[in-house]
């Protein structure tokens, strides 16, 4: 069989590229250039060199290719040194397309490196620039040098208090309660914790309470060299208690250098009734869920004594919101105090602080009132663009309406002014945003914070069933203790490594438990692929206004049924957006 002329001239051309060796010279050039880009990859990881080092590399590499074969199809099977006319040509009009790809890669690279550098700034340079600006600063714990320890209470309401006057100056950063109070009975020297919250300055004191006197020592520190600016001895009458915070406040703005509202702190108010607030601060002491009902009388003991004081309803609508959450209480009930007991203090004090955030909470969780939050939320950073729990909350917002890359920016502003807060909220808007890495980073950091945290185990394994790891997912959720995290997480666990009739008597159990939520089913449901189940809980949840629901949009385990109809007409129910 004889070949014919478009195959005899097919395998003379492929004849040609091999004697000018435009093929051995393309393939030692590509093995060359592999090799290179390996060694590339390692040096540039060990050295630590910038990731552009890399890119060039590999632009640069393939670039070079048709620059070897137009040299190998002139000179490939004769070694001639010269240069011909059309090879010039040829190679002119490759570097001048090469150095057109690298101008073109390099124009587009650098808006977005600044882009992503200005949403998310790296941890190290939020550190630089808190020191750079010594406007920093940290309010630890003042010691309790009474002779009860039950004083505690007064010490820590002490350091509030002169704390959330510091926080009303939008010049200064202060870290917020969470980070601060952190250290509280810890052997931590003012080196190890200015570095881990990232402060120029540290206020730190003792109060001594005897009877009816009290004597408050005050120091500010300069974290850079641990000297003392600044020391300062009150000895007053507790009905003189208020006067004494303002001062500590004003003085440390005076040290601190900061020419703010001509001198003077923004006004706040409170109350002159010193029995009022020694029962507030015991109140604030006590709001957890083991103490709840001492800490709802001691408010309404200092109400009694003062109904005018706005920061005991503000802390009775917080406390009315936690109970809010709780299955054993009537959820109606206590949201329609909690709002009463924050719009009470607001008409006290239109600028208190947490009764905004209360009534911020309200209109997140409760009334699905999105545009109301986020006014509130923006009232208060207005003022306070350095508040943690308001940045935190705008975070949350901003995840709740589908704003991924604006939650993610807020959330890391709150984590600025307090280092222990808000990072599992960050890893979960990560995760939605399918940054995983990161996502990882953030929720390590969390359970290294507090590695008691109830459900950590069953978060931690939560991330992994997202991303696809699910023997680790089931270790982890086998390893928590805490119902109904517990059954919920090996419902999902189970169900992912093929476990079917175990993960079916885990989610029986979590249905017969105490403490579930109807959102928590319904994403069991939806994780197991049967989408009727999950929607018909999702519509328990809408009418037992469940707060989980407002997580619908963010929510990884609903991804099966974002497409249902119904899960579309449940989202325009809540004045949520669809995309």
């Amino acid at each position: 069989m004889t070949d014919t002329p478009a195959e005899r001239e097919e395998q003379g051309a492929w004849a040609k590229l091999r004697h000018r060796k435009v093929v051995q010279w393309g393939l030692a050039y590509a093995a060359g250039a592999w090799a290179l880009l390996q060694g590339l990859t390692h040096v540039v990881a060990t050295f630590h060199w910038p990731e552009q080092v890399q890119q060039i590399g590999t632009l640069l590499l393939p670039i070079g290719l048709p620059i070897v074969v137009t040299l190998a199809w002139y000179h490939g099977d004769r070694g001639q040194q010269r240069f011909t006319r059309p090879e010039l040509i040829v190679l002119a009009a490759l570097l001048l397309l090469g150095g057109t790809t690298l101008w073109w890669w390099g124009q587009r690279a650098e808006p977005q490196a600044n882009a992503d550098s200005a949403a998310r700034p790296a941890e190290p340079m939020l550190r630089d620039q808190a020191l750079m600006d010594d406007k920093s600063i940290a309010v630890l714990p003042f010691v309790n040098m009474s002779a009860d320890p039950e004083q505690d209470y007064f010490s820590d309401g002490i350091s509030e208090q002169v704390l959330d006057q510091l926080a009303r100056i939008p010049e200064l950063r202060v870290i917020a309660r969470t980070s601060s109070f952190s250290f509280k009975g810890k052997d931590a020297d003012i080196t190890t914790i200015a570095q881990r919250l990232n402060v120029s300055h540290i206020l730190e004191g003792s109060v001594r309470k005897s009877g009816q006197r009290v004597r408050i020592t005050t120091q500010l520190i300069r974290t850079a060299d641990s000297s003392h600016m600044w020391s300062e001895t009150y000895d007053r009458e507790l009905s003189d208690i208020f006067a004494v915070q303002d001062e500590i406040a004003a003085a440390v703005v005076t040290q601190l250098k900061l020419r703010l509202l001509g001198g003077q702190l923004p006004a706040r108010s409170t109350t002159h009734n010193a029995e009022a607030y020694a029962l507030f601060l015991q109140g604030q002491a006590l709001m957890n869920p083991r103490t709840a009902q001492q800490s709802y009388d001691r408010l309404k003991q200092a109400l009694a004594l003062d109904p005018g004081y706005a920061d005991a309803w503000a802390a009775l609508s917080g406390l009315h919101i936690m109970r809010a959450g709780w299955v054993d209480v009537q959820q109606t009930d206590a949201i329609s105090e909690a709002r009463a007991a924050a719009q009470h203090a607001l008409a006290l004090d239109p600028t208190n602080t947490d009764a905004q955030l209360a009534l911020a909470s309200i209109h997140m969780q409760y009334d699905w009132d999105w545009s109301g939050a986020e006014a509130v939320l923006k009232k208060v950073l207005e003022t306070q663009p350095g508040n943690a729990a308001a940045l935190s909350n705008a975070g949350f917002l901003m995840q709740i309406l589908g704003r991924n890359r604006e939650a993610i920016d807020l959330y890391r502003r709150s984590i600025a002014v307090d280092p222990m807060g808000s990072h599992r909220r960050l890893s979960n808007a990560l995760l939605a945003a399918g940054q995983f890495a990161e996502a990882e980073m953030e929720l390590r950091t969390t359970l290294a914070i507090n590695p008691e945290m109830m459900g950590a185990h069953y978060f931690r394994g939560r991330f992994l069933l997202v991303t696809g790891r699910f023997d680790e997912a089931l270790e982890s959720m086998q390893a928590e203790e805490t119902a109904p995290w517990r059954q919920l997480g090996l419902t999902l666990a189970y169900h992912a490594v093929g476990r079917h009739a175990e993960s079916d008597a885990a989610l029986a159990q979590l249905k017969a438990a105490h403490g579930y939520s109807a959102m928590q089913i319904a994403g069991a449901h939806a994780y197991r692929g049967e989408a009727d189940q999950a929607l018909e809980w999702l519509e328990r949840a809408y009418s037992q206004r469940d707060a989980g629901l407002m997580t619908i949009k963010s929510d990884a385990l609903l991804e099966g049924i974002r497409h249902d109809p119904r899960y579309v007409a449940l989202l325009q129910r809540m004045n949520l957006p669809e995309s």
